[in-house]
């Protein structure tokens, strides 16, 4: 049997995908500080999605006008409907820990770019293992709120 060169990409992509939830899951159980983690993981959730900015929030409020919906497999405004391209809007990326949401990533998508499923899929792991992390975090910073916004929600002065 042979494989066509679409299949060895995705094998490629499949692989490099779980090397990045590993590195990721391995900094979190080895007790690095929760903003490390969340560093790295934003980091990895640019280069998965091909998203211009992805910041960390540990509100959920207010929300983006899109979110990821894996019930549709990409990007959903906030009124459901489904979007295969990435709009200019913000979107959130929910962080869930023990069935709730607490936090979330906003991404600043590159307006036009598809969003690959399966890197939605590890983008989203990467969200709910730093939710993890946090849970398990004791350093000072683990009930700490963000103290910077994303652009569409800063003003001249902050």
């Amino acid at each position: 049997m042979t494989s066509s060169a679409a299949d060895d990409a995705a094998d490629i992509a499949a692989a490099s995908d779980m090397a990045v939830l590993r590195d990721i899951s391995e900094q979190a159980s080895d007790g690095e500080p929760v903003e490390i983690v969340a560093m790295h993981a934003a980091f990895w959730s640019r280069e998965l999605l091909g998203v211009r900015d992805c910041r960390l929030f540990w509100t959920t409020e207010p929300a983006s006008p899109a979110g990821v919906d894996l019930g549709v497999t990409g990007w959903a405004t906030s009124d459901g409907w489904p979007t295969s391209r990435a709009s200019r809007d913000p979107v959130d990326l929910p962080m869930h820990l023990d069935g709730r949401v607490v936090g979330r990533f906003v991404l600043t998508p590159e307006p036009g770019r598809r969003v690959l499923p399966d890197r939605l899929m590890t983008a989203t792991a990467l969200a709910d293992l730093v939710a993890g992390a946090r849970a398990h975090s004791t350093g000072p910073s683990s009930a700490a709120e963000p103290t910077h916004r994303p652009p569409h929600q800063r003003s001249i002065h902050g």
